[in-house]
């Protein structure tokens, strides 16, 4: 798991999955947006990378790194939770 946030690390680390924190500014974007393409590869990502909380707009670069391989989870996508607080009203609908 790749993330710009540290905080489901200990989480992820307990099922076994290796976790790699790369916080994001707009000094060091491309920068990390390299790391995660070198992990991807790396890591021999074949499939899908999933953007769940990533609160940044991805360069063309990373677009093209992902094309095919990725989707964005992003809670504004869903129409069913829409205004403020939409994890919780998805929590409360079950």
């Amino acid at each position: 798991m790749v993330s710009n946030h540290p905080d489901f690390a200990a989480l992820v680390g307990a099922h076994g999955v290796p976790f790699h924190h790369l916080p994001v500014s707009a000094a060091n974007r491309a920068e990390q947006e390299g790391e995660a393409l070198g992990l991807a590869g790396a890591l021999g990502v074949l499939v899908v990378v999933v953007l769940a909380r990533y609160m940044q707009i991805l360069s063309p670069q990373m677009v093209e790194g992902l094309q095919g391989r990725a989707i964005n989870i992003h809670h504004s996508f869903l129409s069913s939770f829409k205004g403020a607080r939409p994890y919780h009203q998805a929590y409360e609908r079950g």
